[in-house]
């Protein structure tokens, strides 16, 4: 059975499997340092106590300006490319794989 090309409900209430390709893009920006376009993958399937997204960020640009969580964790998984993350006072070079 295909996968849909939308998030889709069956009737025992439960979202069906989809393809991250069938998850519209989204995009953010903030000034000329700021910006990326996002794909919400746990919105999309129903999610609402964890948040997953495909993010793309162009070289150059930082995704969003320095922030902090006081409830959830935020994890990254590189699929491709490389990057520095800040956490606090540190600077770490992550790469595909990562």
């Amino acid at each position: 059975m295909a996968l849909p090309k939308t998030n889709s409900i069956n009737e025992e209430g439960v979202f069906e499997p989809f393809s991250s390709q069938h998850v519209p893009w989204e995009e953010y920006s903030q000034g000329s340092k700021f910006g990326l376009r996002f794909r919400q993958l746990g919105e999309f399937g129903g999610g609402t106590q964890i948040g997953v997204s495909i993010e793309e960020i162009e070289p150059g640009k930082q995704s969003y300006p320095a922030h902090y969580h006081m409830l959830e964790e935020e994890h990254i998984l590189i699929l491709e490319g490389a990057l520095t993350v800040r956490l606090d006072e540190s600077y770490y070079d992550i790469a595909a794989g990562d």
